[in-house]
């Protein structure tokens, strides 16, 4: 089994996250993508849903105690909830998942919203993460091949691997062999600026925008954001960017230390498109004939705004899934020889 090859098609956070823990597992893995991390700014790369999440934190809480070059951070959290109908009420499913966790009295929540908590968790610095992610894979000696698939069937290169992942996110909509019409761009903006005296996280889910502050290790901050579905415009909305910061600011006047939005010194415009999907997340395999052999086929995308938090839990998922289908494969070809 540890000698089988299997290319991972798309480079993304589940992709590459999926590349490395099936290189560490001794198999011959190559991510085969059209962006890989460290590339410029592109924003085509963006890179069960309490379990999976569990699994994840855990693992990112390891890299936040003993790799601090991974870019994953400890921060105070707190957030507001403005809806009865959210999906983190009555009672957040993370509660049990932090030492910490508090809810916030009634008389302390900002004017507006209906339930609030506190507790710590971590922060990810996206692109630094990437990069140490995707360095892992090859430092382990898993290769890599820039080219654009028009179909998933492109990924057998030069020889049929054993198994292809697809972890293409929202090209999984247009790719010939999956043509999955249920997946589509949710946009979003965000602001990045240089803000070290953040010290906390927040976000506030009110009834049509999610506003959010989140401080990376290094003091840049990210400011958000949109969610709009079906949306697929890469051009930076200034009138948006305005409405961010503002909302940032009033949800923590600490940002602007009382000076106004104009004094933020901003670093960068960002929009990118989550890879979102009716019916969630796709984690499950099949098996297709390609050049007279079996090949086993993992899907692992449709993550949308999740696909960090989630994303070693569903790539552990894909995995045990992978190893099922192998013996599987393994014993029909046992059988075929008898």
């Amino acid at each position: 089994m540890l000698s089988l090859k299997v290319s991972v098609v798309g480079a993304g956070v589940s992709g590459t996250t999926t590349a490395l823990m099936l290189q560490r597992m001794g198999y011959h893995v190559t991510i085969i993508a059209k962006h890989f991390p460290g590339d410029d700014w592109n924003s085509e790369f963006t890179s069960l849903y309490a379990e999976y999440d569990t699994v994840a934190f855990h693992a990112f809480k390891k890299l936040a105690d003993t790799t601090p070059e991974a870019g994953v951070a400890y921060f105070k959290f707190i957030d507001y909830m403005d809806n009865e109908d959210d999906d983190l009420l009555p009672k957040p499913w993370f509660e049990n998942l932090f030492l910490d966790f508090e809810e916030i009295a009634k008389d302390q929540l900002p004017v507006g919203s209906i339930y609030g908590c506190r507790y710590t968790s971590l922060t990810i610095n996206s692109p630094k993460y990437l990069r140490w992610l995707f360095t892992s894979f090859t430092d382990l000696g898993g290769k890599f091949e820039r080219r654009t698939l028009t179909h998933l069937h492109d990924a057998i290169g030069s020889g049929t691997p054993d198994v292809i992942v697809n972890c293409t996110g929202l090209a999984a909509r247009f790719l010939d062999g999956v043509n999955d019409a249920d997946v589509y761009p949710t946009r979003g903006q965000t602001v990045l600026a240089w803000a070290p005296q953040v010290k906390m996280a927040l976000s506030r889910y009110a009834k049509n925008t999610l506003t959010y502050i989140i401080p990376r290790e290094n003091g840049e901050v990210i400011l958000g954001g949109t969610m709009q579905d079906y949306n697929s415009d890469p051009a930076v909305d200034l009138t948006t960017a305005r409405t961010i910061l503002e909302r940032c600011e009033a949800l923590y006047p600490e940002l602007t230390q009382g000076r106004g939005i104009e004094s933020l010194k901003i670093l960068r415009h960002n929009v990118g498109f989550r890879p979102s999907r009716k019916g969630g997340i796709r984690v499950e395999t099949e098996v297709i004939d390609i050049a007279d052999k079996q090949v086993l086929i993992c899907h692992n995308y449709g993550h949308g705004s999740m696909g960090y938090q989630s994303s070693w839990g569903t790539s552990a998922e894909a995995i045990k899934l992978i190893e099922k289908g192998v013996e599987q494969l393994k014993l029909a070809l046992r059988k075929t020889k008898l």
